[in-house]
């Protein structure tokens, strides 16, 4: 749909995994939110990047705690700590 608009030379993996997992997951985030298949990364509208290319680099990742997780990682650092 969009590819008369993207730039060929443009690498979207290599992209991407410059990216912080943060970023990623704001990424995908996004284009679930308003309904998307990808997204414009850039101003000029000639790098695109899909959600499978987002969730391909998001799967080598390590996984990221949840809020209950982490503070259960967080109570027992803190346990840990006091019982030296």
């Amino acid at each position: 749909m969009f590819a008369k608009f993207v730039n060929a030379s443009f690498d979207p993996i290599a992209y991407l995994e410059g990216l912080h997992t943060r970023q990623l997951m704001n990424l995908r985030n996004d284009c679930f939110r308003f309904g998307h298949n990808g997204v414009f990364i850039n101003s000029a509208n000639d790098k695109w990047v899909s959600v499978e290319e987002v969730n391909q680099v998001l799967s080598t990742r390590e996984h990221i705690p949840n809020k209950r997780e982490a503070k259960e990682i967080r109570q027992k650092a803190a346990h840990a700590k006091r019982n030296r």
